[in-house]
């Protein structure tokens, strides 16, 4: 499929990423893998025009070891809300990721620690990035799923739920992007889980908006504000995107109620409900 956009979200060392490819003007919708190691090779990545990854880009500079919260980090942690914070992680200095290639070289035991868990994927993205600059781009699922939905999701409303998954199927269908059960059906088995996939959808909208028309914004400071979004501010890294313009007057985000909820997740079991009808 040319003309089309990737969302990517990590699934672990021996899958690698979860993908949804998606046409830029619409068009099918594709669920698979893109292996880890050699990114760059997989025909999902080569026809993309716009690629976009739930993995941080641009890391704190310095010889420090361990991690930190960029500002951006911060910014979506204003948007995500109290109760999913910890879905936005401290990011690992440069030095630890220059660590971890020379011990994964010289085939040496890693060093152990949560946040360098994201060091795989930090490292796959990366490479990514270095291959194709000005059409690859960070985003964080939860960020960009609170803002197509108006507010902060709950805990009870989590990703890996029956009723979160249903909310997000919803904000997917309100952003352009409708996923059908035969779409779920045809998730691989065995690598990965489906909320992995729809991980991976939420960033291929972004993915598809900045394709489309570069209507996007960015989230570079700790006050979550979505700023415009430039070339120049891609190349610099440390951002988040939005399928959002910037919007000086938007509203803090505010935790959405069950009302809310309910209409999304029923929107989509009432859209899949009509597509069965002969």
């Amino acid at each position: 499929m040319k003309r089309c956009a990737v969302g990517l979200d990590w699934v672990g060392n021996e899958v690698g990423w979860a993908f949804c490819r998606v046409g830029i003007d619409g068009g099918n919708i594709t669920f698979g893998t893109v292996p880890a190691d050699n990114p760059l090779c997989s025909p999902i990545v080569h026809d993309a025009v716009k690629i976009v990854v739930d993995a941080p880009i641009g890391l704190p500079d310095g010889s420090a070891i361990g991690c930190k919260c960029r500002p951006c980090d911060l910014g979506a942690k204003a948007i995500t809300g109290a109760e999913l914070l910890s879905s936005v992680f401290p990011v690992p200095y440069r030095a630890e990721l220059d660590e971890w290639r020379r011990r994964r070289e010289e085939r040496l035991a890693q060093q152990q620690g949560h946040f360098r868990g994201l060091l795989p994927a930090i490292h796959s993205a990366d490479l990514l990035r270095q291959a194709r600059a000005q059409d690859v781009a960070e985003s964080h699922p939860e960020v960009v799923v609170a803002l197509m939905s108006g507010g902060w999701l709950p805990k009870k409303a989590g990703k890996k739920t029956l009723f979160g998954s249903l909310v997000r199927l919803g904000a997917l269908h309100d952003a352009g992007l409708t996923v059908s059960l035969a779409d779920i059906a045809s998730l691989p088995t065995g690598k990965g889980a489906a909320d992995d996939y729809l991980d991976a959808a939420i960033m291929a909208v972004v993915a598809q908006k900045w394709a489309q028309r570069r209507d996007v914004g960015v989230i570079k400071s700790s006050a979550g504000h979505i700023e415009s979004f430039s070339d120049a501010s891609l190349a610099a890294g440390h951002l988040m995107m939005v399928p959002w313009a910037a919007d000086t007057e938007k509203e803090a985000p505010r935790e959405l109620g069950d009302g809310k909820l309910l209409m999304l997740a029923d929107k989509w079991a009432g859209i899949q409900k009509t597509a069965a009808q002969p």
